[in-house]
C-alpha cells in the first residue's frame, strides 16, 4: 500500500511531503508492534484477518494521507456539481428522519433506543442513534459545502439535522451541535479568526459531559466499556512491553473472530457478549489500541492520533468554512474516540474523505495540491 502511493505520486510528478512520512513512520511502527504481539503470543494468527484490522484501525489516517494523490482529480466545478446533486437528496432524507424522530417522541413508531429523560431516544432504522449522529454529520458537511459554493444559506436544514441529533438524546450528539453552533456564529456570522477565549465554554461543557460519560460507562458498574477497560489493563501488564495483537481486543476483526481473550478474561460471560450475541463487542476505542498495540504502540499510536488533529489544524487557517469544518470534525472524532469506537467505524471514512475534499477547495494553496 505505502509502495503503491510512493509509486503513484513519482509518476504524477509529485513529492512525498515531510508530513507523510511522519505519518508512514507512526503506522508502520504501530503495525511492527502489533504484529510482534500476533506472532509471540499467537491469539490471532491469521495473515488476512490481523490485515483487515489494520486497514479498519488505520483506514480514518489512509484516507486523510491518500487525499493528496487523487483529489487533484477533482476541480472546484467538480466539487459544486457534486454537492448540487447530493444535498437534495440529503435534505428530502433529512426531512423524512425528522418526521420519524418527532413521531418517535409521542407513538413508538418502533425507532427508539432506549429510554433517557422520559424520553424515548431515536435511532431510525439504524437501531443504534449513534449511526444517526455519524450519517447527520455527513449532512452537515454537505450543507456547509453547499453554503460556501454557491453562496446560499443553509440554515433552515441545518437546523433540521440539528434537531435530528439532539432527538438521540446522546451526550455526543448534543455537544456535537452545541459545539458546531457555536462555531457557525463565531467563524460564519462574525468572520472571526479565532475563537480561543470563546471555546473556554465549550470546552468545559464538553469535559463535563465527556467526563460524566466516562464515569457512567466507564467507572460505575459493570458496563461493556468497563470490561473492556479492565481487561487492557491486565493485558498491559501481562504482555509488557508488547500487547496482545492485532484482531484481539475490541476490535470488529476480534468480535467477528470471536477472540480466544474474551474467554480468557470472562468477556464472553457477559450478556451482549458472547459468541452468539455479540452487540458490546466493538464498543470502545482507547482500550482497543492500548491491548492490542501494548503500552509501547499505545504511545506511537497516539503520537499518531495527536499529529493527525494538528495536522488538519495546519489546514483551517484560510478561510471561515474551512475552520468550521476542520473544528466540528476534530471535536467528532477526539469526543467520539472517547465513548465509542467511532475513529475505527466505517463512518468514519466518508466523514474524513469529504472534510480532505472540500478542504482541498476551500483552501487556495492546500498542501494537498500538485508539486511540479
Amino acid at each position: 500500500m505505502f509502495l503503491g502511493l510512493i509509486t503513484f505520486c513519482i509518476f504524477q510528478g509529485m513529492k512525498i511531503q515531510k508530513r507523510e512520512i511522519i505519518y508512514l513512520l507512526l503506522i508502520l511502527s504501530c503495525l511492527v508492534l502489533g504484529m510482534l504481539g500476533n506472532y509471540i503470543f499467537k491469539y490471532q494468527t491469521s495473515l488476512f484477518i490481523v490485515f483487515s484490522d489494520f486497514i479498519s484501525t488505520f483506514k480514518m489516517f489512509f484516507i486523510w494521507i491518500g487525499a493528496r494523490y487523487f483529489l487533484n482529480l477533482f476541480s472546484v466545478r467538480d466539487l459544486k456539481r457534486t454537492v448540487n446533486i447530493l444535498v437534495p437528496i440529503c435534505n428530502v432524507y433529512s426531512l423524512l428522519m425528522l418526521t420519524y424522530a418527532v413521531l418517535n417522541v409521542f407513538v413508538d413508531v418502533n425507532m427508539s433506543y432506549d429510554i433517557r429523560y422520559g424520553i424515548r431516544s431515536f435511532a431510525f432504522f439504524y437501531g443504534t442513534p449513534g449511526l444517526v449522529i455519524n450519517q447527520v454529520s455527513y449532512f452537515i458537511l454537505l450543507l456547509v459545502a453547499k453554503e460556501k459554493y454557491f453562496k446560499r444559506s443553509q440554515i433552515p436544514m441545518l437546523i433540521v439535522n440539528s434537531f435530528i441529533v439532539l432527538l438521540t438524546l446522546r451526550s455526543r450528539g448534543i455537544v456535537l451541535i452545541l459545539v458546531f453552533w457555536v462555531l457557525y456564529y463565531y467563524f460564519i456570522f462574525l468572520k472571526k479568526k479565532s475563537i480561543k477565549k470563546s471555546l473556554i465554554p465549550i470546552v468545559l461543557v464538553s469535559l463535563y459531559a465527556g467526563y460524566s460519560q466516562f464515569v457512567h460507562y466507564f467507572l460505575e458498574g459493570v458496563t461493556p466499556r468497563q470490561r473492556f477497560v479492565v481487561g487492557a489493563v491486565q493485558i498491559v501488564k501481562e504482555h509488557l512491553p508488547l500487547g496482545s495483537g492485532f484482531a484481539t481486543w475490541g476490535s470488529s476483526a476480534a468480535a467477528d473472530n470471536y477472540s480466544v481473550l474474551y474467554y480468557q478474561y470472562g468477556i464472553s460471560q457477559a450478556w451482549g457478549m458472547s459468541p452468539d450475541l455479540k452487540l458490546f463487542l466493538n464498543d470502545n476505542y482507547w482500550p482497543m489500541i492500548f491491548a492490542q498495540f501494548g503500552i509501547i504502540g499505545a504511545v506511537l499510536f497516539s503520537s499518531l492520533f495527536v499529529f493527525f488533529i494538528y495536522d488538519i489544524t495546519k489546514q483551517i487557517k484560510f478561510n471561515s468554512y474551512s475552520r468550521l469544518i476542520g473544528y466540528f470534525y476534530i471535536i467528532d472524532v477526539v469526543f467520539g474516540s472517547v465513548q465509542s469506537s467511532y475513529p475505527a467505524h466505517y463512518s468514519i471514512v466518508t466523514l474524513t474523505l469529504l472534510l480532505a475534499m472540500f478542504f482541498t477547495n476551500f483552501n487556495n494553496s492546500s498542501v494537498y495540491r500538485k508539486t511540479i
